[in-house]
């Protein structure tokens, strides 16, 4: 069904998944902010006054998991409109492709996470670029927002302010 970890081309090549990717119940962090990640890494969703933001996406086989914590929280995954990813790993972009096109949102990274992301692995500015022997592929993202730093990115009533830092 095209869902993550479906194949073996992104299970085999990731060796901490077993670890990185157990179940882990949503739960509220502080007013409208949720942890909806797995155990090992996080995803973090925002409820505003129009609709979802979701930070970062995990594996490509947490995706179905964020998935299935968002709606445990009582929302619809199609509600997400804006996901903004952190950097441009496998293991913080690898579910966005999926999680991108069951949600329709818009991806949002740095102008270096962006370039990663439309690639499916970390670009060669990135610090750990071909340190984990694998280049890092994850499914490549299609349509990413570029954003600056210090740029506000609002949904609604509520402000983002991504801060880039180097590493």
């Amino acid at each position: 069904d095209g869902a993550p970890g479906s194949g073996r081309r992104f299970a085999d090549r990731v060796l901490f998944v077993p670890r990185w990717n157990r179940p882990q119940s949503p739960f509220r962090l502080h007013g409208d902010s949720y942890y909806v990640g797995v155990q090992g890494l996080s995803s973090i969703l925002i409820r505003t006054t129009e609709g979802l933001i979701l930070m970062d996406g995990g594996l490509p086989q947490s995706a179905r998991l964020i998935e299935g914590n968002i709606r445990k929280l009582g929302f619809k995954i199609e509600d997400i409109k804006l996901i903004v990813n952190s950097h441009a790993h496998y293991d913080h972009a690898g579910g966005l492709a999926w999680l991108q096109r069951a949600s329709g949102a818009v991806v949002a990274a740095s102008p270096s996470g962006a370039d990663g992301l439309t690639a499916g692995k970390p670009v060669k500015d990135d610090p750990q670029y071909g340190t984990d022997g694998m280049d890092g592929a994850f499914p490549r993202v299609a349509n990413v927002r570029v954003i600056k730093d210090g740029e506000e990115v609002r949904l609604g009533q509520t402000t983002i302010t991504p801060h880039f830092t180097p590493g």
